[in-house]
């Protein structure tokens, strides 16, 4: 996709601001925030659209230009931020990742390129044993409750 294609104008929704904003459109991610320079308020993309870029810009997000239903960023199987060592830190919720993903040894070598990874599980699983930097305990419902 060439860089006129990505090149959009924002337009704040605020009924007093209105202010436009040049931004590049990312393509390995889905924007669902964005702060307006001018009147700092933050955006929320639409309900029912995918992105800010949707629901704020001049013209749709890169995948809605390239004829997809929705945006499409990279998943961690693909060789996005997780396997080129992007990610400074990483946050696990609740998951075993190691046991959910198809490929396990990729998301493991991915894991061990990011520089802090957190964990946060009621069980001491595969992932965490392997990967974790720093483990918080979870809590059930019943420790919740007191």
């Amino acid at each position: 996709m060439n860089s006129n294609a990505l090149l959009a104008t924002l337009i704040c929704p605020n009924p007093t601001c209105q202010h436009q904003q040049s931004v590049m459109m990312p393509t390995t991610f889905c924007q669902l925030f964005y702060t307006c320079e001018a009147c700092s308020t933050i955006h929320a993309r639409k309900r029912g659209d995918c992105c800010v870029f949707c629901s704020y810009a001049d013209k749709p997000c890169p995948s809605m230009q390239e004829g997809e239903s929705t945006c499409s960023p990279p998943s961690l199987s693909d060789q996005g931020a997780l396997q080129d060592g992007r990610l400074d830190a990483f946050f696990v919720l609740g998951s075993n990742m190691l046991a959910s993903f198809a490929d396990g040894n990729a998301v493991e070598q991915g894991l061990q390129r990011v520089g802090l990874v957190v964990a946060y599980d009621i069980f001491m699983n595969e992932t965490i044993r392997r990967c974790a930097d720093l483990v918080l305990p979870g809590t059930i419902w019943l420790e919740s409750l007191g």
